[in-house]
């Protein structure tokens, strides 16, 4: 593994490390559960997020328009003051996004 880059080249396929895509994601968790945060330290077998908001539901605008525009009329979004862990298994995907995504 390339420590600066964070990738890694295995069989002709790079891969890159969870970590370098950068600290704030949208997380989809299992059971329908669609969260943002940034991704901090956590214990093993754990995901942690801190600056976390819910997003409780969107409308007419598809996944691509809610990465695009957290902030518009039809996405409902509910601030998570005491942060998120959830058991890493719960992870279904996750997508970067930039550092102030779904912060009003």
């Amino acid at each position: 593994m390339s420590e600066q880059s964070g990738t890694m080249d295995i069989n002709g396929e790079t891969w890159v490390k969870r970590a370098a895509a950068g600290p704030r994601v949208v997380l989809v968790l299992d059971r329908g559960w669609v969260f943002a945060g940034d991704v901090v330290e956590a214990a093993p077998g754990r995901i942690a997020l801190s600056r976390v908001v819910q997003v409780r539901s969107w409308r007419g605008c598809g996944w691509s328009g809610v990465l695009e525009n957290p902030m518009r009329d039809s996405v409902t979004l509910e601030s998570v003051p005491t942060g998120l862990d959830a058991p890493e298994g719960a992870e279904l995907f996750r997508h970067p996004v930039h550092a102030d995504w779904g912060i009003k």
